[in-house]
Parts: C-alpha cells; structure tokens; sequence
C-alpha cells in the first residue's frame, strides 16, 4: 500500500521541466553533443523562445574570454549524458532544446539518483539504529525537509544528484573502515572528487576519508590522485569560459567569511534552515546519540563546512528557494540523526569516553 501511494505521489507530482538553474547544469549536454562547442549563444537564446523560466544575471553574462558564461559545475551533465544520448538519438534535432524528450530523461535521472539516496541513506541509518527506526529517519529526512519538492518538483537542479553523491560516498567510507586497500582508497578519491563535480561546495566534504587511518602513507596519494581525477573534466570547461582553473561566481557572488550570514542562514523566516525544516535541528540533536564517533566526527565537519560557505554567499537565503535547499547534500546525514531519536526504545545511547577505531592519533 505504502509503494503503490508513493508511486501514485510521484505521478501526481513529478515534473519533467528543466528551469531556473536546471538551464545551467544540463545547457552542456546540447552545446556538447548537439553544437560540439562551448558556445551557450543558441541555448541560451533557446530559453527564451521556448520561454523557459530564467534569471537573467545566469544567461546574459559575458566572461573575460568573451564567452557567455556557465557558472554551474559539469557534473549533473556527465551523469545524465546516457539519458541524453538515448533522447539525441530518438530526436537528432535536439529540438526543444529544454523540452521533451531530453527534459524528460535529465529529469528522470535526477529523480532516480534521488530515490538511490535515499536507499542508501537507509543503509547508513540502519547500521546504527533499528531497521524501523531507520524507515522513519529516512522519512522524515524526505518528507519533512524541502527534498520532496526538489525530488519531483525542481528535478533539474542538482540537489538529487548531490544527496545520491554524498550518500554513496559516505557509505563506502563506512563500508571501508579499517580494511580498506589501495584500489579502496582510489574509489573512494573518484567519488569525493564527483562530489566537487556536481556542486562546488560539497568538494570540501571529500575530507571526510581522512578521518580513517590509511595503512600505507601513499594510498593519501591515490585517493588524492583519483579526485583530482575525478574532478578534471572542470578545468578545461572553467579554462575556455573564464580564462580560469578555478570555478568562477557571478557577479555580486563573492564569498564573505566575515561578516557571514550563519545565524540567518539557521534561523531566519527568509528559508532559515531550522526555521523552515525544524525537523533538521532534531537531527543534529540526534546525533548525540549515534554510538559511532566517526560519524557524529563526520557530520560535525560537513554541517560546519556548509554552514560556513552558505553563510558567506551575499544569497545565503538561496534565491527563490522552497526552504534552506543548500543543506540538502545532508540528507543522509539528517537520516542517521533521525533514526535513533525516531524509537526512543532502540536508542543506543552515546559511549564515552569517545572510541574511534581506525582514525588518526
């Protein structure tokens, strides 16, 4: 009964459109594989004849190189280019260029990357919590959070594609744990590195990998090595838009450190995250009771890290948003905080003095 509602939701509710920053993480697929370019001149002026909806700051600004400029990472793109392949393929046109089929199959991508996360954020949660439990720290992770609404609402943003990155690398992170070889370490570099690919402020996250202990002082090299790996299809996209081997922002986008926005950014009425999601501060509460140090040491380090970059971005209520979106790479996160506060009776209960098996010393 509880499948057969949640498809009957996703019928209902699901909706294939690519818009508002959708334009600029999938505008590469076409200019890629339709113009063979890195000319945004025609999607761009596509957006506006197939009157899709758009910020204008995003399409109308030229960079150092004279280029229009593409501020999303390449990321989202790359992982759905077999789904555009299939629909270029089916329509060799590419026309409309942001209509079906080509929105249909992006979008589908995103929506099945976001369910992916959520299965492993289950995973994650079950490992310190009860199955059950962690069924309703997954739930509440889902529904009481914007990440329905950017699920089957705005599918053409990355916040699915972002989850479903940090949900797979923590899980084999934890998986890993203190058995971890060196082909281990190189997997885990390629997904840290596909965290920065498909949102720039998730790439500090990759850090996480250093909480364990590597056995050998050059598997740090491979996993090193296998992000920057990871991350290269970037440089030579950011190289011809901006003249740059660093992501670019848009102007007016400056990151601030100070003064920052943090305590707006957690509770403003203007999309404050425990505002809006007062589910995410019992999360954060939960993770007193996650026996596991690695990863309450884990969560700790990635709430801060977005936290601090959200915080200094001038938009730091993140535009025309449903809620504190920028927190949603948490999500599995927010899962395991969930679960043990979910049944009370299968709590574990913190362990102190703190035991971290297999970290640095």
């Amino acid at each position: 009964m509880l499948l057969g509602a949640f498809l009957l939701l996703l019928g209902l509710t699901f909706k294939p459109v690519i818009e508002n920053d959708g334009i600029g993480y999938f505008s590469y697929l076409h200019s890629v594989v339709v113009d063979h370019d890195l000319d945004f001149t025609d999607e761009y002026q596509a957006v506006k004849n197939e009157r899709v909806s758009y910020y204008p700051t995003l399409i109308e600004t030229r960079t150092a190189t004279g280029r229009l400029a593409d501020f999303f990472p390449v990321g989202p793109a790359i992982l759905a280019a077999p789904a555009y392949l299939v629909a270029v393929a089916a329509r060799p046109s590419g026309e409309p260029q942001f209509g079906p089929p080509f929105s249909v199959a992006i979008t589908l991508v995103s929506l099945l990357l976001g369910l992916l996360a959520l299965v492993l954020s289950y995973r994650l949660a079950a490992a310190v919590a009860s199955p059950r439990a962690a069924i309703l720290g997954v739930a509440g992770a889902a529904a009481a959070t914007p990440f329905l609404y950017y699920l089957l609402y705005e599918p053409s943003y990355s916040h699915s594609f972002s989850a479903c990155a940090v949900a797979a690398f923590l899980y084999l992170w934890w998986q890993g744990r203190d058995r971890r070889t060196w082909q281990g370490w190189a997997l885990l570099g390629l997904l840290g590195g596909l965290l920065g690919l498909i949102r720039f402020q998730d790439g500090p996250l990759l850090l996480i990998g250093l909480i364990d202990r590597p056995r050998k002082p050059w598997h740090l090299l491979v996993f090193f090595g296998a992000a920057a790996i990871a991350f290269a299809p970037q440089l030579p996209v950011d190289q011809v838009l901006f003249g740059s081997w660093l992501p670019a922002r848009p102007p007016g986008q400056d990151l601030q450190l100070i003064p920052g926005h943090y305590l707006q950014l957690l509770f403003s009425s203007q999309h404050g995250l425990f505002s809006w999601t007062p589910v995410a501060l019992v999360a954060v509460a939960g993770f007193w009771f996650v026996p596991d140090r690695r990863l309450q040491l884990a969560f700790l380090y990635a709430f801060l890290v977005e936290l601090l970059i959200g915080g200094a971005a001038p938009d730091w209520y993140g535009g025309f948003s449903f809620g504190m979106r920028r927190f949603l790479g948490l999500t599995p996160f927010f899962a395991i905080g969930l679960s043990p506060t979910a049944c009370p009776d299968a709590r574990p209960g913190p362990r102190w003095p703190p035991s971290w098996p297999g970290t640095w010393s």
